[in-house]
Parts: C-alpha cells; sequence; structure tokens
C-alpha cells in the first residue's frame, strides 16, 4: 500500500537547533512534507525513557483516499540507554475495541523487556485516545442510523491494520516491523498476519 494518502502532522515545540532537527529524524519521524501545517514531532523524557509523539491523517476510508481525513497519534517509547537507530520497530496495538494505547510512566510491565530490543509505537486506533474520536458525542452527527453503521464500518480490524500500514514506511523506511496486541489488539495482530505478512517481521 506504502504511504498513499498520508499526511505526518507533528505537535507544535520550541523551534529546535539544527543538531535537534537531525537528533529528532534520526529517531524515525514521519517525513516532512511541504506545508505549513505539519511541525516536527515532540519528544520528551520520563524515568528511564524517552517519548516522542506523532501525528498522522489517513484517509476515513482507505478506498477513497481523496475523501474525508481522520487523525491519528502514535506515541514512540525508547529507553533513554539506548541508540534508537540500531533498534527494529513494534507496534503495540491496545485490547478494545475502543480503548486508547495505555500512558507508561517509566517502563512498567511488559514495556520493561520490549524497551531492551526495541523502539516501541503505542498507537492510539482510529477512534480512540488523541485520535479524531469516534464515540456517543460524535457518532449522531453522522446522521440516519443506517449512516451511522456505515460509517462504523470504517473502525474495524481491516482499516487499522491499513492504518498500520499507512504510517509503517513514514517510521520505519519501508521496513517491516514486530507487532503485538493485547485482547482485541491480538485480533487486529492476526488480521494484520495473514492479509499484510510482508509488512511483518
Amino acid at each position: 500500500m506504502g504511504s498513499r494518502g498520508i499526511k505526518s502532522a507533528g505537535t507544535s515545540a520550541p523551534a529546535p537547533g539544527p543538531a535537534a532537527i537531525r537528533r529528532r529524524r534520526g529517531r524515525g519521524s514521519a517525513p516532512i512534507p511541504q506545508g505549513p501545517s505539519v511541525t516536527l514531532p515532540r519528544s520528551y523524557r520520563q524515568p528511564g525513557v524517552v517519548l516522542t509523539d506523532h501525528h498522522f491523517t489517513v484517509p476515513l476510508d482507505h478506498d477513497r483516499p481523496d475523501g474525508e481525513r481522520i487523525e491519528l497519534y502514535a506515541r514512540e517509547v525508547v529507553a533513554n540507554d539506548k541508540d534508537p537507530e540500531r533498534l527494529p520497530w513494534l507496534l503495540y496495538l491496545e485490547g478494545g475495541p475502543g480503548f486508547g494505547a495505555r500512558r507508561f510512566t517509566g517502563r512498567q510491565a511488559w514495556l520493561e523487556r520490549a524497551l531492551a530490543d526495541h523502539r516501541v509505537l503505542l498507537l492510539d486506533q482510529r477512534g480512540t485516545g488523541r485520535s479524531t474520536p469516534l464515540n456517543r458525542q460524535t457518532l449522531p452527527a453522522r446522521g440516519t442510523p443506517s449512516q451511522q453503521a456505515a460509517h462504523l464500518t470504517h473502525f474495524r480490524a481491516d482499516s487499522i491494520v491499513r492504518d498500520a500500514e499507512a504510517i509503517r514506511p513514514a517510521l520505519t523506511g519501508g521496513a517491516p516491523w514486530t507487532v503485538l496486541g493485547q485482547s482485541f489488539g491480538g485480533f487486529c495482530a492476526t488480521h494484520y498476519l495473514s492479509t499484510v505478512p510482508e509488512g511483518l517481521t
């Protein structure tokens, strides 16, 4: 699928110097396209880790790339004693459906082990967390019950996998990554393996 129909949009941050720009780009930030609406992703520290916020816009319907667009948010986590340039990516898909990725403080739970060998991307799946929301406040604006039902079809595992494939080249340079899913995220990981195995290690 490549990165067709994807645009990166970072969180505003104080203007960095050239060295900071090189460092952030080297950490796998999405390519910075032309246009004033895009800023560098923001990096900050918590005990033991460096966090980077990533924002992307992708089509609501990947079969209609010129149609409505939604925003995806993802948080990159790297151990502060590791060189991210030497680490492969691990995509984490939260359970649910309907839950954004958990917000870790430091290296809790399974993250401690994952950070030993990977740079980890915690994706807020479409409709959840800091991605464009889908909830009881936003859904009625979609119209009739049948129109709402049609809208909901864009938030299944197949669309989540296509989102992941859209952002993967921007982060990994086209290299495959590892996926880890919890509960519903595991179903998404299985769908990923079934439909786009070349995107996974």
